[in-house]
């Protein structure tokens, strides 16, 4: 945010110290018309370096982080062990943090690669993968092992 644009008041009042909150604070982009769908008007912050990053071009993205919300939602609501369930921390191994969510019925593991460099999950047990954070994998089969991609992460139905 170039400094005569800042609204921030703090930094206004304070400035030099890298406090700014407005570059978090710059206004959704829906589109990549001139002011990215917000506003007819001027934008209260611009909107430069926005790029192709906008609502309209992640809904055509069968792969983009608006569709991996959308379905984390959509499972949770409908199981009941991700929504309501009880929580148990699994030792973390080889950069994956790993837990369980389980309730009577049902035990899903939820295993996080927090690497860039895949990483192998292991003593796992049985299962299915119920959803990758690729949007790619879903009904998989785990057993015992499993190779996370980088980043990767995914949610499995214990058997």
């Amino acid at each position: 945010i170039p400094k005569d644009t800042v609204q921030d008041i703090f930094e206004k009042l304070v400035p030099g110290y890298g406090l700014n909150r407005d570059p978090e604070r710059v206004p959704m982009a829906w589109d990549a018309s001139q002011h990215h769908g917000f506003t007819t008007g001027e934008p209260w912050l611009p909107m430069k370096g926005i790029g192709t990053r906008n609502v309209a071009d992640l809904q055509k993205d069968d792969r983009s982080i608006l569709h991996l919300y959308r379905e984390l939602i959509r499972i949770r609501k409908k199981v009941p062990a991700l929504c309501i369930g009880d929580y148990r921390p699994l030792r973390s191994r080889n950069d994956i943090l790993a837990y369980e969510r389980f309730t009577s019925t049902d035990r899903f593991t939820i295993a996080l690669n927090l690497t860039h460099e895949g990483r192998l999950l292991e003593q796992i047990g049985k299962g299915s993968i119920v959803l990758s954070t690729r949007l790619d994998r879903t009904t998989a089969p785990v057993s015992g092992q499993h190779l996370l991609r980088p980043d990767e992460g995914i949610i499995i139905q214990m058997d």
